[in-house]
């Protein structure tokens, strides 16, 4: 073994935020943090786990990997294809190993199945169907295998409880795991990944929030995130116990996670009402079948959040044809004739973007640049019902994202709205509404992550300026492994 082993934890939505908030009642973190290195890490934009992860563990930006996928918890299939060839081979695990440091990896995201390492990898499927795949096969496993990989299942307002007690389980049974690995093994890198804390974020949020506009009380737990975070808190504590002396512990998460918007902002409305997108309009135009779906649609969406029939709502959307494009509004947009749209890139969520259709801009006598610089001015300028501004910022994709291989995968304008927002590409709506699905998930993401250090080696982070792109070099540097 190195005379410095390095062991990381990547904890999936840890918040610095309420790690601060809570640290009384987090004895492990605590001392983390006032004895070793804490400070917070910069996601990725869109701060979404696949992004992030593939960052972290590359080094490289979403412009350079092309991973911008996010998640669609409400529209998530089994079988789903992954492009593991972003990480493979290219990790921070993979990098040490052919320096001849012995790796031990066990759960990282969208890294399955697991591939040949110096060493040992254990990954479990995400988003697809599938066993836990162990690198070497010959390994001998300590005992029965947890559950591994991502929980794609979310729950419904009858399964919340036994959902809640499944992620409570999984992860006892990873912590025990992953120790008896730690103190079996031989090692210098250690990396292991709990996914569990994101999926309680998601849908428990409102439980523990008391100013979420669902807030409701959920039996005997009036503190399901907090108690969590304990949760995860004694884990760090169980896997401390199982390091070798010398050994430096890092903790990171992909991006921070609290409470979800709220609200809605309509931007391909707001781009239909200045002219820039084309849909039916006026007269008998908004009598066309396609408008009366597109109105029925939204109908639809808010009387079941009304009468809380989401789970019913969704259940019966799983047999509407082509789901996707009706929840994007396609069937009502005129895209050949639209100077400008909402992306989806980003989801119903803060992170958004605007894209530019060079062709039409010039058949209605515009170049792009002239569109887009009326867009950036217009979004500048919105406001809600209460004189505040929506939008905290908007720029043009140059601004944004460095240069690389899949920068044009982005949209051409990119915005953050404020948090209490979220994008919706639907149409014939007022500007600015609820967040429908606000009591089916109530927690997301947010731009900043937590990184934590602990042992010898722990001044070697940086308290602050962290992004998720430096941590693959931070890592290798612990080896003396200078940058490629």
């Amino acid at each position: 073994m190195s005379e410095s082993p390095l062991c990381v934890i990547g904890i999936d939505a840890l918040d610095p935020d309420l790690l601060e908030r809570w640290r009384d009642r987090l004895p492990h973190f605590s001392a983390m943090m006032e004895k070793g290195r804490y400070g917070r890490l910069e996601s990725t934009f869109p701060p979404d786990s696949i992004p992030a992860w593939t960052s972290i563990y590359t080094g490289l930006d979403p412009s350079a990997h092309g991973g911008l996928e996010y998640i669609d918890y409400l529209d998530i299939k089994s079988g789903a294809r992954l492009d593991v060839s972003r990480v493979r081979g290219k990790a921070f695990w993979d990098v040490a190993g052919h320096q001849g440091k012995r790796v031990l990896v066990v759960n990282p995201f969208m890294a399955y199945p697991a591939w040949p390492v110096n060493g040992t990898m254990i990954s479990g499927p995400v988003f697809v169907t599938g066993e836990v795949s162990v690198e070497p096969p010959s390994f001998a496993l300590p005992g029965p295998l947890p559950e591994l990989g991502g929980m794609v299942e979310f729950p419904t307002a009858r399964t919340l409880r036994s959902f809640y007690d499944r992620c409570t389980r999984v992860t006892e049974g990873q912590t025990e795991f992953f120790a008896t690995l730690l103190k079996r093994e031989r090692w210098d890198l250690a990396y292991v990944l709990f996914l569990t804390l994101d999926r309680v974020k998601h849908f428990y949020w409102r439980f523990e929030d008391r100013e979420h506009p669902c807030h409701a009380e959920w039996g005997d737990e009036a503190h399901p995130i907090r108690t969590f975070y304990q949760l995860l808190d004694g884990a760090v504590g169980r896997l401390q116990e199982a390091l070798p002396p010398g050994a430096t512990l890092l903790i990171l998460s992909d991006h921070g996670h609290q409470r979800r918007c709220t609200r809605l902002f309509y931007v391909n409305e707001w781009l239909r009402r200045r002219g820039l997108l084309e849909a039916p309009g006026g007269g008998a135009g908004l009598l066309s079948p396609r408008v009366l779906l597109e109105r029925s649609k939204n109908m639809a969406l808010g009387l079941a959040f009304h009468l809380r029939a989401e789970d019913t709502l969704s259940r019966l959307a799983r047999h509407v044809p082509n789901r996707k494009a009706l929840k994007r509004s396609d069937h009502v947009v005129r895209a050949q004739t639209s100077m400008a749209r909402a992306s989806s890139f980003a989801g119903v969520n803060p992170f958004g973007g605007i894209v530019l259709y060079p062709e039409a801009c010039r058949r209605r006598g515009r170049t792009p640049g002239e569109v887009g610089a009326e867009i950036l001015a217009g979004l500048r300028q919105v406001k809600d019902a209460r004189g505040e501004p929506v939008v905290r910022w908007v720029r043009p994709r140059e601004e944004v994202v460095p240069a690389g291989a899949n920068a044009e995968r982005y949209p051409d304008l990119l915005f953050e709205l404020d948090p209490s927002y979220g994008v919706s590409w639907s149409l014939y709506h007022s500007l600015f509404g609820p967040n429908l699905t606000m009591r089916k998930i109530s927690g997301g993401h947010t731009r900043h992550g937590a990184v934590l250090s602990a042992g010898p080696r722990a001044a070697a982070v940086p308290p602050h300026g962290l992004r998720v792109t430096d941590i693959s070099r931070l890592i290798t540097a612990h080896f003396g492994i200078p940058p490629s």
